[in-house]
């Protein structure tokens, strides 16, 4: 039987968690100057055109808000099986620490 092993690094995993996280900030700014914009372009003007371009507008940064939620919900889970898996090395650490 052929044996794998699946190598973690953590430090490598924290550095992966922040940099995304990092992006994902970068994204929710981005998406707030461009509601600036919005409230700016609806004051010049109106009509169904713009009522439409609106409707257009909100449905997709409803579905890009949504897009980062869940990239963030992701990355928590990651972290928090980061948080985990080194608890459990500590431990395992610990305990063969003992028996030396």
């Amino acid at each position: 039987m052929n044996e794998q092993f699946v190598s973690v690094n953590t430090e490598r995993l924290t550095e992966n968690i922040n940099e995304i996280s990092s992006e994902l900030r970068s994204m929710e700014t981005e998406i707030n100057g461009i509601y600036e914009q919005i409230v700016y372009l609806n004051s010049m003007w109106d009509g169904p055109a713009n009522a439409l371009f609106n409707i257009s507008f909100n449905n997709d940064s409803r579905d890009v808000l949504d897009a980062l939620a869940k990239m963030s919900k992701f990355i928590d889970s990651l972290d928090e099986c980061r948080k985990k898996y080194d608890e459990c090395e500590m431990s395992v650490m610990d305990e063969v620490s003992k028996i030396n």
